[in-house]
Order: structure tokens, then C-alpha cells, then sequence
């Protein structure tokens, strides 16, 4: 990418210096006319590739702090050059023609913000399928921002029915992270509804948001045997339940008990120990280390010296 604000750098000089020996009557605004969409066009390049933002988008900062500055710096010396200029003048303005060329590559350039800007002001979801989709790792024209535009919309107006309108993805790996089905979690969550994991296409997601459903009913309730459902895994559920609500600092050890996987009970027993701050807990719960050995448990995993060290660090 510096190589092509390098070049485009160098281009737009050497067409200052075109315009400097033009007969044009607007020189200064032709130059910055041109160096305007000269770096619209690289970064509509760099758009339009498969680069990505890079970590934490830090490419696409530099990548545009770098374009803005060279821009900058370019046009500076553009009107330096045809201010010197002592050429005569006569009529003839390509301004015009420049302009519409600008206006055209900054609407490619923005138009997906545009697309998604209209969505959310209408709250149409309408707007969210003139998305071009092309690219799998751009910020122009990608994959995905369609749905994603859908999502926003959904949650803004906390429709579910406009979950529906999402693709589910083409790929196993597309499907478990398709906004689809984090759009139908996040109502089954917010609707305490299981009935809303049940739309999701993925199994294994399908599971995880059964399990916090129904772990938090059973919470909300007070009843453990809402944990004894065939839908889910039973021991999360119990470790649920038992840690409760951290904030409220009412986790209850003795419904780690519950839990058939030694080594799961034993998480439980330590989570809740650090979140009450308590080393008895770690003290009356667990075993000597021959016997989580003989239960399959690695003390290096969890143990009472464990259990009591992770307290005092937190």
C-alpha cells in the first residue's frame, strides 16, 4: 500500500505539472480536483483488495493517515506550481468533467456507509439488500455487511422477525458464526425464551444457548430440578446455578455437589471460593491429592493448595 501512495504521489505531481503549462483559468482548483481523486482511487483500490484492516485495524489507520498526508503534501505542492506559473490563461474549464469523476469515485468509495446510514435513520431493512457484496476481507463492498446492517436493525428495534431475512452461511464455519444465529441468541436471551434456540441452524450453539436459558430459569426460580431437562448438559446447569449471581455474592458450593465430572466439580468449587474470597470454601470442599488423583483429577489442575492460591491472587 505505501508503494501505491508512493506512485500516486508522484503521478499527481507530474500532472501538476501538466497543468501548470495548461491554458486553464482554474488551475489551482484543477490541481486539487485531481489530487482529490487520484488517492479517492488508491484508496478505493485498497478498498476493493483482499488486505483486511489488519490488528485491531491499525492497517486501515495507517493506510489512511499515510493517503490524507501525502493528499495533503501533494496539493500543497500542485498549487505551489501553478501559482509560479506564469503561462496566459484563456477560456477552458475541465473542472466540471473532474468534479462529476470525484463525486462518482466517492460514492463507490462510501457506498456501503451510505447503504447502511439510510437502514438505520429508516429502520428499513429494505436498504440493507442494495449492499454490494464482493469481497471476503474489505471494507468496501464485503461479504457480510448486508447481514450485518440486518443485525443492527433487528436489535435497534428489537424485532426477531428480522433475523429471518439473514443468510445462514455457506460454510460449517460460516453457519456457527453467522449473525443469524447470534441474532436469534440474543433474543432467546433476552426473551428467557428456549423455544428461540431452537431457530438457530447450529448445533452446537443451539446447546450453549439452551444451556443459559434454561440454567438461568432454573435460577430465577429457585428450582434445581429444572437442571434435571434431557435439552441440556446438566452439569452446566448446576454450575450455573451454584455460582449464582456474582454481584449478589450468593453462590452456594454445597450444589456443586450435583456435578458428576470431578474435574467440572472441582472448577466449581474454586470459582466460587474466588468470588466470595473464601479459602474454607477450598479448606471443607476438597479432597487430599491421592484422592483426586484415584477420582482421575490432576492436582496440578485443581487441589486444595490451588483452590486456596487462586483465592489469594484475586
Amino acid at each position: 500500500m505505501l508503494a501505491i501512495g508512493v506512485l500516486t504521489f508522484t503521478v499527481s505531481i507530474s500532472l501538476a505539472n501538466d497543468v501548470k503549462k495548461s491554458n486553464n483559468s482554474n488551475k489551482i482548483v484543477t490541481v486539487v480536483l485531481i489530487d482529490a481523486i487520484l488517492y479517492s482511487l488508491a484508496f478505493l483500490f485498497y478498498g476493493l483488495g483482499n488486505i483486511g484492516g489488519g490488528e485491531y485495524g491499525l492497517l486501515f489507520v495507517f493506510t489512511l493517515f499515510g493517503y490524507l498526508l501525502l493528499l495533503v503534501i501533494s496539493t500543497i505542492i500542485g498549487i505551489i506550481l501553478v501559482i509560479r506559473s506564469k503561462n496566459d490563461v484563456s477560456e477552458g474549464n475541465p473542472n466540471k468533467t473532474l468534479s462529476v469523476i470525484l463525486l462518482l469515485v466517492l460514492v463507490t468509495l462510501f457506498y456501503s456507509t451510505m447503504v447502511s446510514g439510510v437502514a438505520k435513520i429508516t429502520q428499513n431493512t429494505g436498504f440493507c439488500f442494495m449492499h454490494i457484496e464482493i469481497k471476503d476481507n474489505s471494507f468496501i463492498f464485503n461479504k457480510g455487511m448486508r447481514d450485518y446492517c440486518i443485525y443492527k436493525i433487528a436489535l435497534d428495534t428489537s424485532n426477531i422477525a428480522y433475523c429471518e431475512q439473514m443468510k445462514s452461511g455457506y460454510t460449517e464455519m460460516e453457519v456457527s458464526n453467522s449473525l443469524k444465529n447470534k441474532c436469534f441468541f440474543h433474543f432467546a436471551k433476552n426473551l428467557e425464551d428456549k423455544s428461540v434456540c431452537y431457530r438457530m441452524n447450529d448445533s452446537t450453539l443451539r446447546g450453549v444457548c439452551l444451556e443459559e436459558i434454561i440454567s438461568k430459569s432454573a435460577m430465577n426460580k429457585a428450582d434445581l430440578s429444572i437442571c434435571e431437562t434431557s435439552e441440556i448438559e446438566k452439569d452446566y446447569c448446576y454450575l450455573n446455578f451454584a455460582r449464582g449471581d456474582r454481584e449478589k455474592d450468593n453462590g452456594d458450593p454445597e450444589i456443586c455437589g450435583y456435578i458428576k465430572n470431578y474435574g467440572t466439580k472441582y472448577h466449581c468449587y474454586t470459582t466460587i471460593a474466588v468470588d466470595k474470597r473464601d479459602v474454607n470454601i477450598c479448606e471443607k470442599y476438597f479432597p487430599p491429592d491421592n484422592v483426586l488423583i484415584n477420582q482421575g483429577v490432576k492436582p496440578s489442575d485443581y487441589s486444595r493448595n490451588m483452590c486456596i492460591r487462586e483465592v489469594e491472587n484475586h
